[in-house]
């Protein structure tokens, strides 16, 4: 190694310090990090086998930011004529891809249908107290599929809205009276108004008729509330796309938004409230509304899926919220292209008038003989669609235009590029609808060149109706009236997404996000679990306000159903709905076969001997198949019931003697000491005729052992104290088990010393420690026993014994005790079942349906294990995450069982 030593002038110096002084360090430090990022990220790339879609030059954080304008679909349009139909875009923290033209469109939404049939969720999910209640905006499953078959059979089907025809003409007529008093009064209309007022009365009608009243007081409320629930949506979504700003309601809207939906969900469960009550009532109309089609559903018990009123409250939000982007702004659209073209105005006129006169208004009847009228609507749809941009979830690895797709990727059909290419519309940018009269030639909705409501399985369910009203609507609106603009000049049409007003205050953050996020981001390799903010050495500790399972429920209600809880120095990954734990226990039940060891196994002697905490393998499987068939065969549960019979009456004897003297009983030792006879007497029950002391030995070491095992969990959360027995209980614990380890090692071999009861012929007089001795000594097993995994089998079994059966009975007796009603009633079934002659038995349990069901309300609300284990043996996907090999995962027991979507009322003890 050389070492140089470099001299420098003073002068030097000086200049050399006064640089430094004059530039910031923490500047100079983030520069080097982009540097690094861009670097690795680069590396990354280039080592991935994966051929992803083309996109610019992305900077760290903000991504493709400073390459949009004010205009969203304007700016993916220039972008993608540099980089194709099909390029990858980084807004902030989000990566989209980007489809820009018809032949990728097809791809996407025909011959890839399937795979691209869900929507990402784009907005503030953690504000919406209807979250995973949409229609619109669902993923695709069981519930959108229901949804949509009811759309196209029942709710927007052409003899459904044929039905509605009446209310479209009625709240025409009021629009156009409207109309004709501001214009005899000479006054100004504000045309916008005035058609948000006619959409927002008739998809009031179509929903829920029986209560519009002649003001539409609710309906007007209904529609202020949306409005204001957009525009708060719209001012929170830019929080998509940035990760910290996410996680903060910086002004306040995410809070004003959930208090709208809240005084939302007030007014329409009003409005259910009295459709139930006046059902089966006949308004006169002969119609059923949207309400009274979904309500109906909502009753009927053989309905494909059951719905929820939270479901039916969002999806009349959704059609409010959709009658707003749609039909309201494609009318002004229309008509503002329309003043801006009086020569296309005056065409349209002549074709109304020459198919309906003078002598009534326009019909929806007459609009097949107006074809102009129709080319009109599409040539305003193509240029202003409702939705300029409609996204997509890939749900399923594909290839799209020879580049590859993976799951979870979020699309974005850019149609307001398709439906102004050059490549399909001569003048694109040209309001000419004669470019869809029949004889100018080529489908262009077969061809995807025209996707103003989408296409696929995703296509909007309302479009007929969208065509209905806009075809009436302009129709009757040129028919009767002659428009100009207040100040005599064209109306402007030129359209900002408002995008461009966040991305200072995107920029702004740019530096904190840099440190916080970036290159924790950079350095993943998966998709995982969602989590909490974590401290440093704690972890989430901090978040445990109340017991493990009740803090890992509120925790899930925030982070959702799966989630990565780290405590300490241990991670654990944390299931907390049946969904999930079904992928895991049944799904992939293989690859969570195995148990993590949670306790201190290095003061435990018989370590890798468990059999219930033992990993998926030969040992486990062969232990699993003894249980099977031997331990549990019927001839050993009918000894098992001899057993817990006689158990059972010492214990009522103990406590009619307690009674009769007038002494209180322990109710918790009196049940242990009988679940500990019981399961010794099964396992042992020739050494318990002998010697009953050894018995009572075994139970206090148990006692003792579970003691100091639960003492050294904490332990396990933190990795250094693992390797520290601090206050000595390691030792202490050690020394316990050897002393029950001399004690089972001689009951051992008082039973092989003992050959009459070694060599019992019988089958049905074998206890358990005679058939596993008889196993151990059998040459010709697939699997060697070995003497301590027999020892730590009858730990094990003695440890389970007393952490279930005996607190479940205690549970069950308390309830009992607080519900006298439940209490009286199980009294009652049992001595109409039993009598007062003899004692309940076994064989009487079936026929004692209210017993059963108060036992398994007790395992429900009060489960032996609260958790159950598991540790994945290879790397799987659960409910989209990425599980690692390795990963020990907890199965949230008691918040699985306490599920208000399962269990009605599910904090209460109700056996019924």
């Amino acid at each position: 190694m050389v070492f140089s030593y470099i001299t420098h002038s003073s002068a030097a110096m000086a200049t050399s310090s006064k640089f430094l002084h004059c530039r910031n360090p923490f500047l100079v430090s983030v520069l080097s990090i982009i540097i690094v990022y861009l670097l690795i990220k680069r590396w990354a790339k280039q080592k991935s086998s994966i051929r992803y879609p083309p996109g610019p030059l992305a900077l760290p954080i903000i991504g493709h930011l400073y390459l949009l304008s004010s205009s969203l679909p304007k700016s993916f349009q220039a972008l993608a004529r540099r980089y194709g139909p099909l390029m990858r875009i980084h807004i902030a923290q989000s990566i989209f891809i980007v489809v820009s033209d018809a032949v990728v469109a097809k791809e996407v939404l025909k011959v890839h249908d399937a795979e691209f049939a869900s929507r990402f969720e784009f907005g503030p999910a953690q504000y919406n107290i209807y979250k995973d209640a949409g229609f619109i905006t669902g993923p695709y499953g069981s519930y959108w599929r229901f949804m949509k078959k009811l759309c196209m059979t029942r709710l927007f089907t052409g003899r459904q809205l044929d039905r509605f025809n009446h209310i479209r003409e009625e709240e025409m007529v009021k629009l156009l009276k409207s109309l004709v008093k501001k214009s005899r009064e000479g006054k100004w209309c504000d045309l916008s108004a005035e058609l948000a007022n006619l959409t927002n009365n008739l998809i009031f009608r179509m929903t829920m008729n029986k209560r519009f009243s002649k003001d539409n007081s609710e309906g007007n409320e209904m529609w202020k509330l949306v409005t204001e629930l957009m525009g708060l949506a719209a001012k929170l979504g830019v929080n998509e796309v940035h990760g910290l700003l996410k996680k903060f309601d910086l002004f306040g809207n995410g809070k004003r938004l959930r208090e709208g939906l809240e005084r939302y969900d007030k007014l329409v469960e009003q409005i259910i409230k009295d459709y139930e009550e006046n059902y089966g009532v006949d308004d006169g109309s002969g119609n059923e509304d949207l309400m009274d089609i979904l309500l109906g559903i909502y009753r009927d018990k053989n309905a494909g899926l059951k719905i929820t009123r939270e479901q039916i409250k969002y999806f009349i939000f959704e059609l409010f919220a959709a009658s707003i982007d749609t039909s309201s702004a494609a009318i002004q659209w229309g008509m503002a292209e329309l003043m801006n073209h009086p020569q296309v105005f005056k065409r349209l006129r002549e074709e109304i008038d020459s198919v309906v006169n003078n002598k009534r208004v326009v019909k929806e009847s007459d609009v097949p003989n107006l074809p102009y009228l129709k080319a009109i609507a599409k040539e305003t749809l193509r240029l202003h669609s409702p939705v300029p941009i409609f996204h997509r979830e890939c749900i399923k690895d594909c290839n799209i235009n020879g580049f590859d797709l993976q799951v979870k990727d979020r699309v974005l059909i850019n149609a307001y590029a398709i439906m102004r290419h050059p490549e399909a519309w001569s003048d694109p940018d040209t309001y000419l609808p004669e470019r869809f009269l029949e004889n100018s030639g080529g489908n262009r909705d077969q061809d995807f060149w025209f996707l103003p409501f989408g296409s696929g399985r995703r296509v909007c369910a309302g479009s007929l109706h969208a065509y209905l009203v806009m075809h009436g609507t302009i129709g009757s609106l040129v028919q009767c009236f002659d428009w100009k603009t207040k100040d005599g000049a064209k109306v402007d049409i030129t359209v900002g997404s408002g995008f461009s007003d966040f991305l200072l205050l995107i920029i702004s953050t740019l530096l904190l996000d840099l440190l916080v996020k970036s290159l924790r981001n950079s350095k993943s390799k998966g998709k995982y679990p969602p989590s909490p903010p974590a401290l440093p050495i704690i972890g989430h500790i901090h978040l445990l306000k109340s017991g493990l399972p009740t803090s890992f429920a509120t925790l899930a209600r925030k982070y959702g159903p799966l989630m990565q809880i780290r405590l300490g120095a241990a991670k654990f990954v944390v299931v907390s709905n049946a969904k999930s734990a079904q992928e895991i226990l049944r799904t992939f039940d293989t690859d969570f076969a195995s148990k993590f060891q949670p306790g201190p196994t290095n003061y435990h002697i018989y370590e890798d001997s468990s059999f219930v905490n033992a990993p998926y393998g030969a040992y486990w499987r062969f232990m699993k198949k003894l249980f099977m068939t031997k331990l549990l065969t019927g001839s050993q549960l009918q000894r098992f019931t001899n057993i817990g019979e006689q158990e059972t009456i010492k214990l009522i004897k103990s406590l009619l003697n307690r009674s009769k003297a007038g002494e209180p009983c322990d109710l918790t030792a009196e049940l242990t000491e009988v679940t500990h006879s019981t399961i010794y007497k099964m396992a042992m029950g020739r050494r318990y005729s002998n010697n009953p002391s050894q018995a009572a030995e075994i139970r206090k070491i148990i006692t003792v052992t579970l003691k100091y095992a639960a003492k050294f969990h904490l332990a396990e959360v933190f990795g250094p104290l693992k390797k520290f027995d601090l206050f000595g209980k390691g030792k202490r614990l050690n020394l316990t088990l050897k002393g029950y380890d001399q004690l089972i090692e001689q009951i051992m071999k008082d039973y092989q010393d003992n050959d009459l009861k070694y060599n019992c012929e019988n089958d049905d007089e074998k206890d358990v420690m005679d058939i596993l001795l008889e196993t151990y000594k059998d040459a010709d097993t697939e699997v060697k026993l070995t003497r301590d995994q027999i020892k730590n089998f009858f730990m094990e079994l003695f440890m389970a014994g007393v952490d279930t059966t005996a607190a479940a009975i205690r549970w069950a007796m308390e309830e009992l005790i607080n519900h006298p009603n439940i209490f009286k009633i199980l009294r009652e079934e049992i001595d109409s079942v039993v009598g007062n002659n003899r004692l309940i038995k076994e064989s009487d349990v079936p026929k004692l349906p209210y017993l059963q069901a108060v036992a398994k309300e007790i395992l429900r609300l009060h489960p032996p294990s609260p958790f159950l284990r598991r540790l994945s043996n290879k790397d799987s996907k659960i409910n989209g995450f990425d599980i690692q090999k390795g990963t020990r995962v907890f199965i949230n027991v008691h918040m699985l069982m306490r599920d208000p979507n399962c269990y009605k009322e599910p904090e209460k003890f109700m056996p019924e």
